[in-house]
């Protein structure tokens, strides 16, 4: 992991942690993944990333506006889908 990446991973467990979740972190994550975060890949990614659950992170993503209602309940459904067993 890079400097860069690492420096945004310790903010994020400190603001994670004392219940802040700063717009501007989740812009940084959402600036280096290698998937749009309006799909089922991006926003796993960024939540490993920013080291928080997925649901969570898409409640907050939709919260600050980063998605819509409408791609959270398609990205929700994209995950479950995915996990379960065909």
């Amino acid at each position: 992991m890079g400097k860069r990446v690492a420096t945004v991973v310790d903010s994020t467990r400190a603001s994670f942690g004392a219940r802040r979740r700063p717009v501007s972190l989740i812009e940084r994550a959402v600036a280096r993944l290698t998937y749009r975060i309006d799909n089922s890949e991006g926003v796993r990614e960024a939540a490993q990333v920013l080291e928080t659950g997925v649901p969570a992170l898409l409640r907050h993503l939709t919260n600050t506006g980063f998605i819509t209602e409408n791609d959270r309940e398609r990205i929700e459904e994209e995950i479950v889908s995915a996990s379960d067993p065909a």
